[in-house]
This record gives structure tokens, C-alpha cells and sequence, in this order.
């Protein structure tokens, strides 16, 4: 199950914004999506190819800015600024022994992402430097991601034993 994500990053600032959430994705690679371990991630700006191993490969092709993760299950996730828009795409790739499977996976990592996200635009709006009007979408996305979170976490721990 394919299919991107746009998220627009509007304003003065909307370039720094997809700037820094790329910056942050290297800096800060995620080990898993959906918790699936990323087993290889190649960086097209650098040129690199990591392995959950560490070894390092070099890639052949032209630099980008575009970061692609790919998972232990086959499924993939890459993320680019847009050339033309001020937006910044995910790309999703979903791999499940169904279609029902894939696109639960898919919209799990759609989730994990946009938390990811939001949580960026804590950091940006405390510095003062993100459109309020996204970044409340996205704080609001984030609170409930934390909330589900929480909810889970106090299932499991207060579940009964069989």
C-alpha cells in the first residue's frame, strides 16, 4: 500500500521549518516505524547507505535531499522537502500479508510521523518561529497521540491476568 503525505509549511519561516525537520530526521534517525525496526537508511544528500549494523555504503546516484528508511517487514518510509511547494512529502510503503494489513500499517506510520511532527512545532512555536495555524493542527494531533499513549500504557498495566 503506497501513498504520500504533504505537510505545508507556510510564511516567512516556511523554509527554515522543512529545513529543520530534514535536519532533525538525520540528525535524529527514528530505529523503527510502527514498531518495525529500520534494517537500512540511505541518505542522498550524503551520498550513504547505513545498515542497522553501521556499515556505511556509498550510494550512486545524484544528491537529494531525501532521507528513505526502509523497515524489516519490506515496507519503506522517505521524506523530501518539496522543489516546487512549501511543503515537506513522506512517502509510505506499507507491506502486510493484506491489503487490510498494509493500510492499517500505513495509517499507523501516517500517525507516527505527524506525532513527530507536531511535536517539532512544540519546538518551533516555543521559539517562536511556526504558523500558529499549524501548529495547533499538529499540537492537537500530538496531545491525542500522547493520550492513546497513555491510555494503552495504563490498559496494560492494570490489565488482568488470564
Amino acid at each position: 500500500f503506497d501513498n504520500p503525505i504533504s505537510i505545508t509549511m507556510t510564511g516567512i519561516d516556511g523554509a527554515a521549518e522543512i529545513q529543520a525537520i530534514m535536519d532533525k530526521f538525520r540528525a535524529t534517525a527514528p530505529k523503527q516505524f510502527n514498531g518495525t525496526n529500520i534494517i537500512k537508511v540511505e541518505d542522498f544528500q550524503a551520498q550513504t547507505a547505513t545498515d542497522s549494523d553501521g556499515k556505511v555504503t556509498a550510494l550512486n546516484t545524484s544528491p537529494s535531499n531525501v532521507l528513505k528508511y526502509y523497515l524489516a517487514d519490506g515496507s519503506w518510509v522517505a521524506v523530501r522537502p518539496s522543489g516546487t511547494e512549501p511543503k515537506i512529502k513522506f512517502y509510505i510503503s506499507a507491506v502486510g500479508s493484506s491489503m487490510s494489513e498494509a493500510e492499517g500499517k500505513f495509517k499507523e506510520m501516517d500517525k507516527e510521523i505527524k506525532a513527530f511532527i507536531a511535536w517539532l512545532g512544540l519546538i518551533f512555536r516555543q521559539q517562536g518561529r511556526l504558523n500558529n495555524q499549524f501548529s495547533d493542527g499538529l499540537f492537537f494531533i500530538y496531545k491525542f497521540r500522547l493520550l492513546l499513549l497513555n491510555a494503552t500504557i495504563f490498559t496494560r498495566r492494570h490489565a488482568n491476568p488470564v
